[in-house]
């Protein structure tokens, strides 16, 4: 769905992502604005100031509730600090892209696309794969469907290795987890969901990092 078809009054629910820490606010929609693909809602204060949100490396994704239905998230949206003509601070929050359903038990993944190769149990062969996301708590890569296939229970271990160029900065991260779950794609290619078996340190900064490069080139295709 699109944040334009929200409505005013309804609950939603303000989550703010700093590196590896999650703050939640509460908000309410006070008006829709289509043209702009947005909405005003309510700013949240604390000790007589209202809270901003545009601080370097955080992350600002918005949360909507359903009666019927599962939860969807609009990630990165932008928050801008407004006054009302009443003289109340208000945020105007907007985004282009469409939201995704959202499973609270998750942590925030980022999209990466990388190539890499992994190794399944002990005494395997390593198998080129591509890194499809990671989170703080996880990971998922992907098989071609000419590879066997591997039951939840086993262990897999891939070295993520990326050059930002635009910090001018080589990262390398070994994540080793235990495949929960495994889903076929439509080219018959299998996605393997891992979850991580010790904290890495540094990979939420690294999160963080690629998802603010990430939403600045969104804004400016736009």
């Amino acid at each position: 769905m699109r944040i334009e078809e929200l409505v005013m009054g309804q609950k939603l629910t303000l989550q703010i992502v700093i590196n590896s820490e999650q703050l939640e606010f509460p908000l309410t929609i006070m008006e829709v604005v289509p043209k702009k693909h947005g909405i005003y809602t309510n700013a949240i204060m604390k000790d007589e100031k209202v809270l901003s949100f545009k601080a370097s490396g955080i992350l600002t994704h918005l949360i909507v509730a359903f009666d019927d239905a599962k939860p969807h998230i609009f990630y990165n949206v932008t928050v801008q600090t407004l006054k009302s003509d009443s003289g109340n601070f208000c945020y105007f929050i907007s985004t282009l892209g469409p939201s995704k359903e959202f499973n609270r038990r998750g942590a925030f993944r980022c999209f990466l696309g990388l190539y890499s190769s992994v190794q399944i149990g002990v005494n395997n062969t390593a198998l080129d794969t591509t890194i499809k996301d990671v989170s703080v708590t996880g990971f998922s890569f992907i098989l071609p469907a000419t590879a066997r296939e591997f039951k939840p229970g086993a262990i897999a271990h891939v070295v993520l290795t990326d050059y930002i160029q635009e910090r001018n900065e080589n990262y390398t991260f070994h994540l080793t987890g235990i495949i929960v779950r495994n889903y076929k794609l439509e080219n018959g290619s299998t996605v393997y969901g891992c979850k991580l078996n010790a904290k890495v340190i540094g990979l939420d900064r690294y999160i963080t990092i690629k998802e603010r490069l990430q939403l600045n080139k969104s804004r400016k295709s736009h």
